[in-house]
């Protein structure tokens, strides 16, 4: 091969490398995504008038000032959901000390529920009683489990259970591990994981100057039971903690009854399209529909593009199987 063969050669090689501007120390993926195109009844959209509450308050010496913040504003809380006129709500109250009776909720004549006026005076009553003199042990997993099972009527059958956590250490309990926890929960609401939401309100070191024991987010038991069930978590010491509880009774009560359908996958969030007799249905902020990340859903906000009693949707996405895009 002579010199001019040989530069050409090496041009072209340079040209191939270089000419789609793309750097080389980047993976580029060709895979078309899977795309997901269903029909639904919006007879079938999910969507829940029932609720059930239990909270868990720590009891503990460092918890004060968190239960303070709790009573000042449980009015908003309960105001959140109250707005709701369709949630049949109702709530129990116990603490990260496993030899605590449940403190409100779960006796004949304790009930806090959707029907009483003065439903938050009530709880905020029995957050006081709370103290700061339980054990220096804190679990979640144990007294849940524990009062579930001594108290069965607490659960009704067809309603969705959200499980709220406040507490500035980790996870101690000595019987239930995470996995068995969701388990349980899953056993109690008959097989369905989507009626079970899990909030917490902690205290973590990688989130939080610890004034508990040392305990990361990464790895707990808590981030365990939030990769299988909706919910979320909130910094306990984040100046956001008291409007983040006063606006969860709002978003609770949004989450658990809007008319949404639940996605087997996660989809490519901008891929997504919803058709209505072959005309796309508009989504947020102005239209009929958004998608929540937490809940992997399609939430609609209002269903007047669609009166009729037999109607259909059609939800249209590309799956994120995490691969770059070409």
């Amino acid at each position: 091969m002579n010199v001019k063969a040989i530069l050409l050669t090496a041009t072209l090689s340079l040209l191939v490398a270089t000419g789609c501007q793309k750097k080389l120390d980047f993976l580029y993926f060709g895979n078309t995504p899977q795309h997901i195109h269903a029909d639904h009844k919006l007879k079938e959209l999910i969507g829940n008038n029932n609720l059930d509450i239990l909270w868990v308050i720590d009891n503990s010496s460092s918890m004060l000032a968190h239960q303070q913040t709790v009573i000042a504003n449980l009015t908003q809380f309960t105001n959140g959901l109250s707005a709701n006129s369709t949630l049949h709500w109702k709530a129990g109250l116990i603490s990260t000390d496993s030899n605590d009776p449940p403190y409100i909720g779960f006796r004949a004549n304790d009930q806090v529920d959707y029907t009483m006026p003065n439903a938050a005076a009530r709880f905020q009553q029995a957050v006081a009683q709370l103290g700061t003199y339980g054990d220096a042990i804190e679990k979640t997993f144990d007294p849940v489990v524990q009062v579930l099972t001594q108290y069965p009527g607490f659960l009704r059958a067809n309603a969705a259970l959200a499980i709220i956590v406040v507490s500035d250490a980790p996870e101690q309990s000595y019987q239930i591990n995470a996995t068995q926890f969701v388990q349980d929960l899953i056993a109690w609401k008959g097989g369905d994981v989507s009626k079970i939401y899990f909030y917490g309100f902690l205290n973590p070191v990688d989130w939080c100057t610890p004034t508990d024991d040392y305990w990361n987010w990464a790895g707990s038991p808590f981030q365990a039971v939030l990769n299988q069930v909706k919910g979320d978590a909130f910094k306990l010491c984040d100046q956001t903690f008291a409007s983040n509880l006063a606006n969860l009774g709002a978003n609770l009560a949004s989450n658990v009854s809007s008319p949404r359908f639940d996605l087997a996958q996660k989809p490519l969030v901008e891929s997504i399209h919803v058709y209505h007799n072959g005309t796309e249905v508009p989504g947020a902020p102005n239209g009929f529909w958004y998608y929540d990340r937490n809940l992997n859903a399609v939430v609609f906000t209002d269903l007047s593009f669609a009166p009729g009693s037999n109607e259909f949707v059609t939800i249209d996405f590309d799956v994120d199987d995490g691969t770059v895009p070409q």
